[in-house]
């Protein structure tokens, strides 16, 4: 499946019941809102956008390099792209994931 994405890195947890974890952060492109004080404008502005057209399979290669099974999968608005998060959390059993997103997406 073809997915719009910023980077992906390992780093520690900042924030949340999580914080000081280790984690795989997958960060999505694209965002709904136009916030001003947007921290990850460069995810969803065309003036400072770095996102590129992937494919889940290689997003899924490159997270199993990372030491760790922490995903926070963040963007821009991740639940955008709800379909390609839900393969990429079922082809991995026994990872655990955190969703930071503006709360404006339904589920599905």
């Amino acid at each position: 499946m073809n997915l719009l994405f910023n980077e992906i890195f390992y780093s520690i947890q900042g924030e949340g019941p999580n914080l000081g974890k280790p984690a795989i952060f997958l960060r999505f492109g694209a965002c709904n809102l136009r916030c001003t004080w947007c921290d990850s404008k460069f995810t969803w502005d065309p003036k400072v956008s770095d996102n590129f057209q992937t494919t889940t399979d290689e997003i899924l290669r490159k997270i199993k390099i990372y030491p760790c099974k922490h995903l926070v999968i963040t963007g821009g608005e991740p639940m955008l792209q709800q379909k390609a998060i839900a393969e990429i959390l079922k082809a991995l059993p026994g990872y655990t994931a955190e969703i930071e997103t503006n709360g404006s997406m339904e589920c599905r």
